[in-house]
């Protein structure tokens, strides 16, 4: 056989390799594809912005309770705080993002305070504690939201999709984790494992006008070295035109750090909201 005809039966062979290559990958996202049409996505809709004020009762009355703490300290201590700067904003384009609640405790005198060093740990303690709340609320709205956004391929890799009985499964790697979803009816099981960590969680959803599904309640446990947390979603939803958009989420969460265990709830409001 000449070297030419070799080079082009190799030529050949890679070329259907190949071909038979990207088949596969394109045939296991089409099945994903069918999988997520039929849930409803804010990226989808017609509208180019959506903007809420994040309203959390819980966080607005802790702030009460420290300026009665310091109620009697009007000369030595500030409290700044501005709640209503608390902004959550959706583009259907660029996706969602933040503007940060306002709060501060200035130490402007120590005349009069028995302990100006322990009042000032104290102080950066609450500063501390505010910010940690804030990131746990913009973190469960980030998670809420990544529901809301249409899957994009270059996401995804080594897809497979596959049925048993009557739930279809979807395994993948997306943001250095693998991920196992179990679509079963209208609710999909979800499994994280990453290097430090492992989440399971479980949504239901629940149909909207359009006769598209979107998630109405879930619950999550999140297993880590340093502690344990279990979480319980449920959403309420608003109209702002023709656009479906959350209104408010209750969460009910357990979590056990270093033996130190804690169970609260709290909701989370999206009020005063515009469209353009």
């Amino acid at each position: 056989m000449s070297r030419v005809k070799q080079f082009a039966i190799q030529t050949l062979i890679i070329f259907v390799l190949f071909s038979f290559s990207s088949y596969g990958s394109e045939s296991e996202w089409e099945k994903f594809k069918q999988l997520k049409d039929q849930y409803y996505y804010l990226d989808k809709q017609q509208f180019n912005e959506i903007s809420c004020v994040v309203e959390v009762p819980l966080m607005a009355n802790l702030i009460e309770q420290i300026k009665k703490q310091f109620g009697s300290l009007e000369k030595q201590i500030e409290i700044k705080e501005n709640l209503s700067g608390f902004v959550l904003t959706y583009n259907r384009k660029t996706g969602l993002s933040f503007s940060d609640p306002e709060f501060d405790i200035i130490l402007k005198s120590k005349e009069g305070i028995p302990d100006p060093e322990k009042a000032e740990d104290g102080i950066g303690m609450m500063k501390t504690g505010f910010k940690k709340h804030v990131t746990g609320v913009k973190n469960i709205l980030k998670g809420l939201f990544d529901d809301y956004s249409y899957p994009k391929q270059e996401n995804y890799k080594d897809l497979i999709v596959t049925k048993n009985k009557d739930a279809f499964i979807a395994k993948y790697f997306r943001q250095n984790s693998k991920f196992t979803e179990a679509y079963s009816g209208n609710t999909i099981d979800v499994s994280k494992e990453a290097n430090s960590f492992a989440i399971r969680s479980t949504q239901n959803y629940v149909t909207t006008l359009n006769k598209k599904l979107i998630i109405g309640n879930g619950s999550a446990s999140i297993n880590q070295p340093t502690g344990n947390m279990k979480m319980d979603l449920s959403i309420e939803y608003q109209q702002i035109g023709n656009i479906v958009f959350p209104k408010k989420i209750k969460a009910i969460f357990e979590q056990t750090i270093q033996s130190i265990s804690q169970k609260g709830t709290f909701d989370i409001l999206l009020k005063n909201c515009q469209i353009n």
